[in-house]
């Protein structure tokens, strides 16, 4: 084992995985894999701090709408006793003992944790593994050494696991009923997804589709307070190269682990204040970011809601439910900051 990037390569070319930065130094200690294992989006990231941290988050596709968040019971779960927050039974007396579960409404929770999904999340607990299930995805947190990252064949036998049980909720999530909190909401998403030729998903809450020449996906997310509201997301037509991150700063970013990527302040007050910006290439992230976008992003972050950017795509999140009939708007805004975005990333494509 060693502390470089050559494993994260062998990893890469195994599995087809795309490396970021697609050359590391020798001793660059941030590094990340992305792509598709099994048909599942993963994520694979090293980073340092103190000792070697390795990161796994497999996606679900679609993501659910449950607030979802199942994890190994422990410290953290008898203080949210202690403050109210109580766990879901699933009637599994061996699973109910080792992790912690909970979701806006128990029955869709119960109902996503089948057999297989309970059995598969026993043995991670079991193992003594680090990790969670919520809405996005699954994240499992190793952390190898100080000073040694992973062998290959951990790595690889990691992110498949992470890739197997993201397919398996996948498959369980099939069949949990739509969301009674979001009953009010589902005949008008319905009928607007039909007028506008985009496909339609009661459960999760979702339209998807092309709208006004963007490639959309419409979903309820999870908001703060208990809310549910719309994240209208634009997918890039082609990515960019490199991982970046940028969501709403909040005061306790301090603690945040950033993994492979690296806080980076543009110098602009206005936008810095309002955003956090994680990357694994902030000379890029600084060329995108120019003084044009970043004054948009504000306006649509002040105007529309909370704005996500990655290297997939645009999105806005609205913090309370939104009626369908006022997306074509929100999309239209959004398009031509993607646009703007699109532009800037054209010189990197392909890794160059």
């Amino acid at each position: 084992m060693t502390d470089g990037p050559e494993e994260f390569r062998r990893v890469g070319a195994q599995l087809g995985l795309a490396l970021s930065p697609a050359d590391p130094a020798p001793f660059d200690t941030r590094f990340a894999l992305d792509g598709l294992v099994d048909g599942v989006r993963v994520h694979v990231a090293q980073w340092i701090a103190q000792s070697v941290h390795v990161d796994f988050a497999a996606f679900l596709d679609p993501p659910a709408d449950l607030r979802l968040s199942v994890r190994p019971a422990g410290l953290a779960s008898r203080l949210g006793e202690l403050l109210g927050r109580h766990d879901i039974p699933t009637g599994d007396a061996a699973f109910d003992a080792a992790l912690d579960v909970h979701a806006d409404e128990p029955a869709r929770a119960q109902a996503l944790l089948t057999p297989p999904v309970r059995a598969a999340l026993l043995a991670w607990a079991r193992s003594g593994a680090r990790f969670e299930l919520t809405d996005e995805g699954v994240s499992l947190y190793v952390i190898p050494g100080t000073y040694s990252t992973l062998d290959v064949a951990d790595i690889v036998a990691n992110v498949r696991a992470a890739a197997a049980l993201a397919a398996r909720v996948d498959e369980a999530l099939r069949g949990v009923p739509s969301s009674a909190r979001l009953a009010p909401d589902i005949a008008a998403w319905r009928a607007y997804a039909g007028a506008h030729a985009l496909a339609f998903s009661a459960s999760p809450l979702r339209a998807t589709g092309v709208l006004h020449g963007a490639h959309l996906t419409a979903r309820a997310v999870a908001t703060d307070g208990g809310a549910y509201g719309v994240e209208l997301r634009l997918r890039f037509e082609a990515p960019l190269s490199w991982v970046l991150r940028v969501r709403p700063a909040r005061f306790f970013d301090f603690l945040e682990r950033t993994g492979d990527a690296s806080p980076a302040a543009t110098g602009d007050a206005d936008f810095d204040r309002e955003f956090r910006v994680t990357t694994t290439d902030p000379a890029r992230t600084r060329a995108l970011l120019d003084a044009d976008v970043r004054a948009a992003l504000v306006a649509l972050h002040r105007g529309d809601g909370a704005v996500v950017l990655d290297a997939d795509g645009l999105a806005v999140r609205t913090a309370a439910m939104t009626d369908p009939a006022g997306f074509g708007a929100i999309v239209d805004r959004v398009a031509v900051v993607a646009q703007k975005l699109q532009r800037r990333a054209a010189p990197y494509r392909g890794g160059a």
